[in-house]
C-alpha cells in the first residue's frame, strides 16, 4: 500500500502554475512551469532561473508590464 502511495507522489507532475504575482520572474517561471510540465519542481526552477537570465530586455517587458499592473494583495 505504502509502494502505491509513493508511486502517486513522483509519478504525476502537477501543471497547476499557481496565481498571477507582482514579480515578474515569478509570473515567467508559472509560463515555463506549463511549459515543461513533466519536470521536478527543483528542476523546472533551475532551467526557470537559466533561461530567465537568457531573456533580453524585450522579452522580459511583457512580464514586467503583467506584474506592474497587477493589483495589490489586500490584507483583511
Amino acid at each position: 500500500m505504502d509502494s502505491q502511495r509513493d508511486s502517486k507522489r513522483s509519478g504525476g507532475r502537477s501543471c497547476n502554475p499557481g496565481r498571477r504575482s507582482r514579480n515578474p520572474y515569478i509570473n515567467f517561471l508559472r509560463d515555463f512551469r506549463r511549459s515543461h510540465c513533466g519536470l521536478r519542481p527543483v528542476e523546472v526552477i533551475r532551467q526557470g532561473a537559466q533561461a530567465w537570465g537568457r531573456l533580453t530586455e524585450e522579452q522580459r517587458l511583457p512580464y514586467i508590464r503583467e506584474s506592474f499592473y497587477h493589483p495589490l494583495r489586500r490584507r483583511p
